[in-house]
This record gives structure tokens, C-alpha cells and sequence, in this order.
């Protein structure tokens, strides 16, 4: 019954208003919903209400007989005019508006292909087939790279989750951006991925299960969505956790309703990290015959993980850690499968990484955030580009800070200017390019190392001593060559010498003791 009674209001203020009192507020009352940038949903109402008006009135209105009261047929009159006297201007303002929405949203859409940027955690390069492994750990994984370009030498800038992934998104280096433990978090200053994704008018999500990933940390800078729903503050209760399920499903769920627009999508998959538990049948698909006590919980700190152990547990909880690979393989083939389903495979760059590795007494230890030995640092990184087939192995030594420049460069984005990684696109077409002949990982507070094309340099703060290993010909890293090293080699140290002398660490801003505190008390359900 109101809408019946609009056109009489509108009637009833043009009575003590002229024509050209009406069109000035209705190009302000444009003005305002420009100046307030309200939504298109909005603007689309507006519009609605005064097409409706105006079609009633002079459409519908002409079908009805003429009201029998003399009072309601004068009303009915003025009606009329004072609609045809704005009548014309609200039509124009709905055109400019929607007219507005339209060039607007062509052009901010981003003519580019979607970035899906996967990360695993603790994924060993040298665990998965398409690096050579002898074990079916990563099928789906290595049925992407045979048509994508695979990275054979890219180095993690750290061995543990926190300042590592902080490399990948704003393509700085530890002792750059600052993030050095979890005392630190990203200073707001620097442009992440995410950041630079959405300004170039691209949608933003990111979902992840690792704890180290949180907004607390600042990862969550950039995204229009950061699903940490997965993601344990507690440390210890992570370990235990399977998220690779849930993970997928509300990634796919979330393509489904968003792949109509361009997208930057982060996903992280959380299950490789210890402990080494995967569901079955991937439990046993690699040792079903093993009968010890070694059953892949408890692994930090374990006194029964030491170079003495049983070789026969050892190897068990290598296949323990396989099909976690193999576990979470399969949640990454079911994304790929629903990109394919959807029609964006094509047309969508996919990046798929290791933050860092662990180790299985390769030196005599376990886990990871410990050395910048090959086993915790050497990852996986494979770029698919759009619609090639092409396959190359590139054998140059790359670093993770590299992706984000890469990427970029192939949406024919400027990255910023201070950011320590450059674009592997070059190397990919063959061309002369002045990138840095080392890459870089650093363990704070102590450990350093430098890696160029044969030799890889680590220098020790803490006890102020070098170790040095010509990784092309050892790339177990065996036989340090501090010693009596050759050319190469003493470049290699002098290099690493330089880097340490010009670094200048930046002071990340600190997570304040009270705000951590808040943050665990919340963990475990004693405040809200």
C-alpha cells in the first residue's frame, strides 16, 4: 500500500517546488551516491525504484479509470506533472549510474589468468617423483609438472614456516622483512602478494591450516577473505591434526561461488608436517609390513629419533612421511580436478612450493629449524603457465623469493622496486638477465648460507666458523670443504663475507606479550 502512495508524496513536494529546484536535488542526490561510493547493489535499487515509479505512472496508471473524487483526480494530475517534470532527469541518472557500473566494472576487472599459489608444508623436494623419487608419493602433483616448468635447485630462505612463507609473499628476505621468530610479525609498511593481487582488481582468499600462517603474524594483509578457521594456536594439538579434508572442501566451495571473477588464490596444506600421521590406506601404503613401535606421534623431541635408532624405524618413518605426502597429494589433485571442471585450468597460473623440508638424520638430527642443510631448505617449485605444454627443467639456482616477481611478470605487473627476488621468466625463454648469481637462507639468530651454481657457503655466528660444500658433485652435503677449497669455492665464502657485511636486518615490529597471552588464553576457551 505505501508504493501505491509515492508518486502523491513526490506530487506533494513538487507543489511548493519548480522543476529546476527538483533536477538540482536529483543531481545531487547522484553527487552523494558517488561521493559515498556506495555498493552496486544499491545503485541497482535506486534504479529499480525509479524505473518502476516512472513505468507505473505512465504505463500502468493510463489502464485504471479516473479516480471518482474530484480531490484524488486533481492529486492524480499534479502526480503526473511533477513526475514528467523529474520524470526525464531520474531516467537520466539511472543510465549515468548504471552506465558508471558498467565501464567501472570492465575497467577494473583484471585481464589477466587467476594466480592459485599452493603451498605444502615440510615438503622435501627430493620426496616427490617429478624429482626423481622412487616412491608414488605425489601422482597428481608430477601429472602438473609434466606440463609446467619445474624448478630443480629453488631454496626456501629459512627452515621453518613463519619467516619462510613471509619470503614467498613479499619476496624479502628474512633479514629484510624482519620476521625472525614468533615474537615478530609483518610490519604493515611492506606490499604483500595478496596486497598488490587486489589493487590490480583481482579478488583475494587465502585459506591455511598451519598455525605460523595466522593473522596474528600479519599473513592475513591483502585478502578480501583469510579463512585461519583450520588453524591451531596451540602448536602441539597442530601436530595432530588432519586438515587436508576440510581444506579442500572449502576451497572448492569457495571456487564455485567465486570463479566468475579473477581471483589470487593462497591455499596451504598443513599434513606433511609432523607428527607423521596420515589416515588410511596411506598409513601402511608404503611399509605394510612394519612391526615396531615406531608409529610417527611425538616426534619433537623424541629420544627414539637419533643416529643409533634401528634402521629399520627409520626407514618406517620415512613411508610414514610419504603418505602424508601421498595424503595430501590427493586433496591437491581433487582442487585441480574441480579447476578443470569449472573451465579455469587453462586459464590459471598455479604455483606449487615447499615452504621448507625436514630431515631424517641426514645430519644427525630431525625435524626442521635447526641447519640450513639441503633437506630442510631444498623444495619443490613448479609454475604452470596458462595454455603451454611445455615442460622445462630449469637446473639454475632460484630462491622462493623469486615467485612473486615471476608471477607479475607474466600478469605484466611492475613489481616493487625494494624486494629482494627477481623474475625467472628470463631464464625460462633463454634470455641474458642480471640476476643475482647466489640465493640466499637464513636461521636466526646464527645460521647463514649462500648458494650459487656449484658451491654453497654456511657461516655459524655463534661459534664464528664456516662450512663449505660443492653441492653439484656432494649434494648430500657430505664432505666440507672449508679446508683446502679451490677457486669456487673461496668465491663462494668471500660472497657469502659481502652478504654479511652489507646486510642490515630490519626491525620487525614485536607481538607485544599481553596480545600473545590474549591469544593463547583464547586457544584454549578461557575468555572470549
Amino acid at each position: 500500500m505505501i508504493i501505491i502512495f509515492i508518486p502523491r508524496i513526490i506530487a506533494a513536494f513538487t507543489l511548493t517546488a519548480s522543476n529546476r529546484y527538483m533536477h538540482h536535488k536529483m543531481y545531487r542526490l547522484m553527487a552523494f551516491i558517488f561521493q559515498k561510493e556506495l555498493s552496486g547493489k544499491w545503485i541497482f535499487l535506486f534504479s529499480g525504484v525509479f524505473i518502476f515509479l516512472y513505468f507505473w505512472q505512465f504505463v500502468l496508471k493510463k489502464k485504471e479509470k479516473p479516480p471518482e473524487k474530484a480531490r484524488d483526480r486533481i492529486l492524480d494530475h499534479v502526480a503526473l506533472k511533477g513526475l514528467r517534470g523529474i520524470g526525464g532527469t531520474a531516467v537520466l541518472v539511472v543510465i549515468v549510474l548504471n552506465a558508471g557500473l558498467f565501464i567501472d566494472g570492465i575497467a577494473n576487472e583484471p585481464k589477466g589468468p587467476n594466480v592459485v599459489f599452493v603451498c605444502i608444508e615440510t615438503l622435501r623436494s627430493d620426496h616427490l617423483g617429478s624429482y626423481g623419487y622412487n616412491r608414488n608419493t605425489s601422482p597428481f602433483i608430477d601429472q602438473l609438472a609434466e606440463e609446467s616448468v619445474i624448478f630443480e635447485r629453488a631454496y626456501a630462505t629459512s627452515s621453518w614456516t613463519l619467516p619462510s612463507v613471509h619470503s614467498m609473499m613479499t619476496s624479502l628476505y628474512q633479514s629484510s622483512h624482519g620476521v625472525i621468530n614468533e615474537n615478530h610479525r609483518l610490519d604493515p609498511s611492506f606490499n604483500t602478494f595478496a596486497e598488490l593481487m587486489k589493487n590490480r582488481g583481482y579478488q583475494t582468499s587465502g585459506f591455511i591450516a598451519a598455525p605460523f600462517l595466522e593473522t596474528f603474524y600479519g599473513f592475513n594483509q591483502g585478502y578480501d577473505l583469510y579463512d585461519e578457521s583450520l588453524s591451531s594456536s596451540e602448536h602441539p594439538l597442530s601436530h595432530k591434526s588432519i586438515t587436508s579434508p576440510e581444506l579442500t572442501k572449502s576451497v572448492i566451495s569457495w571456487l564455485r561461488e567465486n570463479h566468475k571473477r579473477k581471483f589470487f588464490l593462497f591455499l596451504q596444506f598443513w599434513d606433511p608436517h609432523y607428527d607423521y600421521i596420515p589416515p588410511p590406506p596411506y598409513d601402511t601404503q608404503f611399509d605394510p609390513d612394519y612391526s615396531g613401535d615406531i608409529d610417527g606421534t611425538e616426534i619433537e623431541g623424541s629420544q627414539k629419533i637419533n643416529p643409533r635408532m634401528n634402521p629399520r624405524d627409520l626407514e618406517h618413518l620415512l613411508a610414514l612421511y610419504d603418505g602424508e605426502i601421498r595424503w595430501t597429494d590427493m586433496h591437491f589433485g581433487k582442487i585441480i580436478e574441480a579447476l578443470r571442471t569449472m573451465g579455469l585450468f587453462e586459464d590459471t597460473i598455479l604455483v606449487v612450493v615447499g615452504d621448507h623440508g625436514d630431515e631424517f638424520l641426514d645430519h644427525g638430527g630431525s625435524t626442521h629449524k635447526k641447519t640450513l642443510y639441503d633437506e630442510v631448505i631444498h623444495v619443490p617449485l613448479i609454475i604452470k603457465i596458462p595454455r603451454t605444454r611445455e615442460s622445462p627443467r630449469i637446473t639454475t639456482a632460484v630462491s622462493t623469493v623469486d615467485i612473486l616477481p615471476t608471477v607479475l611478470d607474466l600478469l605484466k605487473m611492475k613489481p616493487p622496486a625494494a624486494i629482494d627476488g627477481t623474475s625467472l621468466i628470463g631464464i625460462l625463454r633463454g634470455q641474458e638477465t642480471r640476476r643475482p648469481e647466489h640465493v640466499y637462507s637464513e636461521l636466526a639468530p646464527n645460521l647463514t648460507a649462500s648458494i650459487g651454481s656449484q658451491w654453497k657457503a654456511i657461516f655459524n655466528s655463534d661459534i664464528n666458523t664456516f662450512e663449505l660444500f660443492d653441492v653439484k658433485n656432494d649434494p648430500q652435503e657430505r664432505m666440507n670443504k672449508i679446508v683446502a677449497p679451490d677457486k669456487g669455492g673461496k668465491d663462494e665464502i668471500n660472497n657469502l663475507k659481502n652478504r654479511l657485511r652489507r646486510r642490515v636486518p630490519f626491525n620487525a615490529p614485536r607481538i607485544e606479550k599481553n596480545e600473545w597471552l590474549e591469544k593463547k588464553l583464547k586457544s584454549l576457551g578461557y575468555i572470549k
